[in-house]
């Protein structure tokens, strides 16, 4: 029985601020190991990328007036996103657009989802931020 579709949901998320190019490489070089792999299956149909509603909803006010409506066309903006120094964020765009121009370029079906956060089974013995979150609000701490 051959696979015939990837759900790719993996991102590195460090908080050091000092790990900017390791966050940028992890998420961008981990995306594109995935394709190459999908690339090398003749039975693949399609790929389904996790990637995050901030590459669609971080820019400076100015440049992102109430009430537009974001579709897939919208991105967030990468030097908006480094000025502030998100990058969670900013790996999150690089890599879904690295991803976009793969999949283009090597006939891949992708599609992206977006979500606000993921949870589920830990892979890591430390409770990363988004789980602390949530731990927070079924606690009432947020």
């Amino acid at each position: 029985m051959a696979c015939e579709g990837v759900f790719h949901t993996a991102s590195p998320i460090i908080t050091n601020a000092d790990s900017r190019e390791e966050m940028l490489d992890s998420a961008i070089n981990g995306t594109l190991n995935v394709l190459r792999s999908c690339k090398k299956n003749p039975f693949l149909k399609r790929v389904v990328l996790t990637s995050s509603s901030s590459t669609v909803r971080l820019r400076d006010e100015a440049e992102f007036p109430p009430n537009v409506l974001l579709d897939e066309t919208s991105w967030s903006s990468v030097e908006f996103c480094e000025s502030i120094q998100i990058w969670y964020a900013v790996a999150k765009i690089l890599a879904e657009k690295s991803a976009w121009e793969f999949a283009k370029e090597n006939n891949i079906d992708l599609v992206a989802v977006l979500p606000t956060f993921v949870i589920g089974p830990n892979l890591s013995p430390v409770l990363g931020p988004t789980a602390s979150d949530v731990l927070g609000l079924f606690k009432g701490i947020c």
